[in-house]
């Protein structure tokens, strides 16, 4: 048997392809059967982030016949292979951020019979298919234009951020007393919300992005060039905060909160009134 092999030598072609790709996978995307009822119920309301965001997905036939359901489009596979929830946080859709699959065309073994008044149920972790990686609530509902009944949404709590290791240790020189601490936490809490936007800005589809709430009251009104420029930003914030090593240096001799020099990620922090800051 003879062998095609591509090479792309232009990423922009492969990009382009591999993007195409990925939206053929999602269009083929079908609705469950009419007569299916989903609800949802959680294994359990808070979880910290070591924790797995549990939640089991029921599958109940209303109608008066045998239905089937395609097993890879639901939660019966006992994963989140596909975008069949809607998860909310702060007001904001999530994006599925989990596996876009280019399948063969299914089979008999593919699919579950489910008979008038039987119901079927799997346990998945959300957060496969949903990034939960905020402190705070999430709002989690069925998806899909087709389900006869869906269960009102469950909110899941999530009790902390999700931690972002430092990739690399800080330099502190000259800081005594409780300064290395504080210094320590706000360089991760900087790392971590630097990450956050940047996810956020990459993760927004282009159609909603002039009305993310966010978005307006930080940069003003919504532009391509801006959000673009706002992206690389953020891409920059948290490669520098994340993997270049930051010296720190307290230096008392200036009456003021904090400089940085324009060459080096170097902070120095000063004296003035360094418990407000």
């Amino acid at each position: 048997m003879s062998k095609l092999i591509v090479v792309f030598k232009n990423k922009a072609v492969l990009q382009i392809l591999t993007l195409s790709f990925v939206l053929i996978c999602a269009s083929a995307k079908a609705d469950l059967p009419s007569g299916i009822a989903v609800s949802l119920d959680l294994v359990q309301s808070k979880v910290s982030p070591t924790e797995q965001a549990l939640v089991k997905v029921t599958y109940t036939n209303l109608g008066t016949t045998t239905q089937r359901l395609l097993r890879w489009e639901t939660a019966l596979e006992g994963r989140v292979d596909e975008d069949f929830l809607s998860v909310v946080y702060e007001g904001e859709v999530l994006p599925y951020m989990g596996r876009h699959y280019k399948r063969a065309p299914a089979a008999a073994a593919d699919y579950i019979g489910l008979a008038p008044g039987e119901s079927r149920s799997k346990v998945v972790d959300i957060n496969t298919g949903y990034k939960l990686d905020y402190k705070g609530e999430y709002s989690i509902s069925p998806k899909g234009a087709g389900v006869a009944q869906k269960s009102s949404s469950v909110k899941l709590t999530l009790t902390k951020d999700r931690p972002v290791s430092l990739k690399q240790t800080p330099v502190i020189n000259s800081c005594g007393g409780s300064r290395p601490g504080q210094i320590n936490s706000a360089l991760g809490a900087a790392e971590s919300l630097a990450k956050r936007a940047r996810d956020d800005l990459q993760a927004t589809p282009v159609a909603f992005r002039g009305s993310v709430q966010r978005y307006k009251e930080w940069f003003g009104a919504y532009s391509a060039t801006r959000w673009n420029a706002v992206q690389r930003n953020f891409d920059r914030i948290f490669s520098t905060l994340s993997g270049r090593t930051i010296t720190f240096e307290c230096d008392d001799s200036v009456p003021y909160f904090a400089y940085v020099c324009l060459f080096g990620p170097s902070v120095l922090e000063c004296a003035h009134d360094w418990d407000r800051f």
